[in-house]
């Protein structure tokens, strides 16, 4: 099995281009280790075969639209993580006409890690922060955030053409080498900007016998929400129908990201001063009902609710001094 290895952002659906009104969301893909930007997100098992972006998630969110990331994990590729994630930046920026359009992530495997370095460099440099501020929730699906077992990834190569123990991104994908270490503290500093799901194997690859990547090792982050899914790293972001339960949670997730669009757009459309709520203005009082301590330590709320005649009005307001001076617990100290 030979994956699709051109270096690319498809853009696999927009619904504009299709007559149906303009998309309220992007979501962008990013297939992992061996995979490539269609066959990732593919069914095999059922006929004919359901690729999910297209077949089963425009039945629920039609205005999404869906761009497919796709890069070269082989063994004759020098791009690393950094390069890949840069790479992507750069052409999700010229396919953003609409900055502020809200975009969800989707990575499996190694693409997770390359979503996270993207994020970091989004976050730091000025080009790319509309994305960084345009991005809600990022879908983690059997991501390495603490890397995996050295020999599951070279069982997993062998499946592959092209993927042997020579592929850099395995040395990388090691446990706790230092660019993931690197990656995971610039990332620890972003993970309260955005919603974050982490989606970790159950089941083992049938040609390792063994699960790719452990629970521990997909959901390292701290404090985020975490799901299991009844498949193998391979199969975990693949999906037959629209029930399926982890489906269903995919589009939540997106639904969620997109919010309420007539609401966003009243908001923007809204004069900045009718977004401020007007407090009444404070009622102010005579210094004779500030001094008439037999009555004990009233509250603000108490004298301000008074009459008070016009005529004893005073001429210099000072209400809030005049308050605390008034009250026993003042005069006290």
């Amino acid at each position: 099995m030979a994956p699709v290895t051109e270096l690319q952002l498809s853009v696999i659906y927009d619904p504009e281009e299709e007559g149906r009104g303009v998309a309220e969301v992007d979501l962008v893909l990013v297939h992992g280790f061996g995979g490539d930007f269609m066959g990732t997100w593919t069914d095999t098992t059922v006929k004919p075969n359901v690729f999910w972006p297209r077949e089963l998630l425009l039945q629920k969110q039609p205005q999404t639209r869906i761009l497919s990331f796709g890069y070269d994990a082989g063994e004759t590729t020098t791009a690393t993580i950094r390069d890949n994630a840069r790479t992507m930046l750069v052409y999700l920026d010229c396919l953003r006409d609409d900055k502020t359009r809200p975009i969800v992530f989707i990575g499996q495997c190694l693409g997770g890690l390359i979503i996270r370095q993207a994020m970091c460099f989004a976050k730091r440099e000025r080009k790319y922060r509309p994305i960084a501020s345009a991005t809600k929730s990022i879908m983690f699906f059997g991501t390495p955030h603490g890397g995996g077992d050295e020999k599951g990834w070279l069982k997993l190569a062998k499946n592959y053409e092209g993927f042997g123990p020579k592929c850099k991104m395995i040395d990388v994908l090691g446990k706790n080498t230092a660019e993931l270490l690197k990656l995971d503290e610039d990332f620890c500093r972003l993970i309260n900007d955005y919603t974050i799901v982490n989606f970790y194997e159950l089941q083992p690859l049938s040609e390792t016998g063994m699960t790719i990547v452990g629970k521990a090792d997909a959901t390292k982050l701290p404090g985020l929400e975490q799901l299991g899914v009844n498949a193998d790293h391979l199969r975990i972001c693949q999906f037959k129908r629209v029930s399926d339960n982890t489906f269903i949670k995919v589009c939540k997730v997106i639904k969620e990201a997109v919010g309420n669009p007539k609401e966003q757009e009243a908001a923007s459309q809204a004069p900045p001063s009718s977004l401020v709520k007007q407090l009444p203005a404070p009622q102010s009082m005579p210094r004779q009902l500030f001094l008439e301590l037999e009555q004990g330590n009233r509250s603000w709320n108490e004298y301000s609710s008074q009459e008070v005649p016009a005529a004893a009005k005073p001429k210099t307001r000072r209400p809030v001094i005049e308050f605390f001076r008034a009250s026993l617990f003042y005069q006290r100290y």
